[in-house]
């Protein structure tokens, strides 16, 4: 990201010893029997939402992220954990049923169970939302592939975007969470915007990135809180082609672009596989 880093304070602690609490919001309790039924949104499934035709032609509605979909081997515990200390607390659907829609590149029907959960706290800096989804049938949900890091092909991370970075990556820990990467403060170039980060793995091995973008936002005051999906993280393997597959999607803002080692990320990572006397 950028050589200026500098590691986040610790937090002010009150005359009881006790540090600013996060806040933790309940979700509402999973349907009861996980009836299948028509869920808002279809699982697996495309939407086909349409802006009002101009001259015959047809208008993408599309706007950014709209949702990120993570793979856990228990819905109820998942949203506890996302909705009590991630801050997903609204559960827009909770449906059990086959996924027929992904059986053109999964080779089968599965069953599974998907939850929808938003975020009441969430800004317009963080709108994104999380889909919990669970395998039901077969061996249950895959393994996370031995040897996963960050920029792996594919996703590989959610970008939560908070309120005191410190706060909720101890939050996160204490529920069970795994610290990747302690709180800290970097500059990112170009524009040297400066941001607070700090990485987290949920329960189940998918990496929670935290961000309160100082340098782009002011949240309300408040406890520390996460507010929402902020992005999602690719890896790829040809960062050109990538990049124009993405503007043809409206992605053409360049908010921050790094070429260098991240010194943070390094206990992440096997020598010499990231070996930064090797970039």
């Amino acid at each position: 990201m950028g050589r200026r880093l500098r590691r986040l304070p610790e937090p002010a602690q009150s005359a009881d010893g006790d540090a600013r609490a996060a806040d933790r919001r309940r979700a509402p309790a999973p349907v009861a029997a996980h009836r299948s039924r028509e869920p808002r949104e279809a699982p697996g499934g495309a939407r086909r939402d349409r802006a009002p035709a101009r001259g015959g032609a047809r208008v993408s509605l599309f706007a950014g992220v709209d949702h990120v979909g993570v793979g856990v081997s228990d819905v109820d515990e998942a949203i506890r954990f996302y909705g009590d200390h991630v801050g997903f607390d609204r559960v827009l659907f909770d449906w059990t049923g086959e996924l027929r829609a992904v059986e053109p590149y999964a080779g089968r029907v599965p069953l599974a169970r998907v939850a929808m959960l938003e975020s009441s706290g969430a800004t317009p800096i963080g709108a994104g939302r999380v889909k919990l989804v669970q395998v039901l049938d077969g061996d249950g949900p895959p393994p996370v592939p031995e040897g996963q890091a960050w920029g792996e092909i594919g996703v590989c991370e959610i970008c939560l975007h908070v309120r005191d970075v410190r706060g909720v990556h101890d939050t996160l820990v204490a529920a069970g969470g795994a610290s990747l990467m302690a709180p800290m403060r970097a500059d990112v170039p170009p524009a040297g915007v400066t941001l607070d980060i700090a990485y987290v793995a949920d329960p189940w091995g998918t990496k929670l990135e935290m961000i309160e973008w100082t340098g782009l936002w002011r949240s309300l005051p408040g406890p520390a809180r996460a507010e929402g999906v902020n992005h999602v993280a690719f890896g790829v393997a040809e960062m050109a082609r990538s990049r124009a597959f993405y503007e043809a999607l409206g992605f053409t803002e360049l908010l921050f672009e790094s070429f260098e080692f991240f010194d943070p990320m390094a206990p992440w990572y096997e020598r010499p596989w990231y070996d930064p006397e090797r970039l």
